[in-house]
């Protein structure tokens, strides 16, 4: 297992994609689906996207994505999109790393708000967004299935 003294923060590339779907794969215990590796469109596209990398190999990653305009804000809204960690690194800093990385980017490129949605099923991830500053609002999230 690798130290926090080799840890460091890089950019994605698309170079990347199999090793986000992997530690995906490992952190929701889902199978990868064939198709996923559309996420190339993701890190080509943004400027927000950042992964924890140790001995050569993607211990962490973290997709941001910047709106310029939402419902109601005339102004750039950040979005934290995905966040995954090895399991065998998880509570060892490497998400606070990502979640820092994140945070000086969007304030960096002028973002007025950041935003991130915590699902039922990835609720343990509440205290990790609460510790970056994140709290709950009143907004309310509209689904609708388009039934696959």
């Amino acid at each position: 297992m690798p130290g926090s003294s080799d840890l460091r923060v890089r950019a994605l590339t698309l170079r990347d994609v199999d090793a986000i779907l992997d530690i995906d794969s490992a952190v929701t215990k889902q199978p990868v689906k064939s198709g996923d590796n559309d996420l190339w469109r993701l890190i080509a596209e943004t400027t927000t996207c950042f992964g924890v990398e140790s001995g050569g190999k993607l211990q962490g990653f973290v997709l941001a994505d910047i709106r310029p305009w939402e419902f109601g804000r005339r102004a750039h809204v950040g979005w934290v999109i995905a966040l995954g960690v090895r399991p065998e690194l998880q509570g060892k800093g490497v998400g606070k790393m990502l979640g820092e990385r994140v945070l000086e980017q969007f304030q960096r490129l002028g973002v007025s708000r950041i935003q991130t949605i915590v699902e039922p099923e990835t609720a343990t991830l509440r205290p990790f967004f609460e510790a970056l500053g994140f709290k709950e609002t009143p907004a309310r999230v509209l689904v609708r299935d388009l039934g696959k």
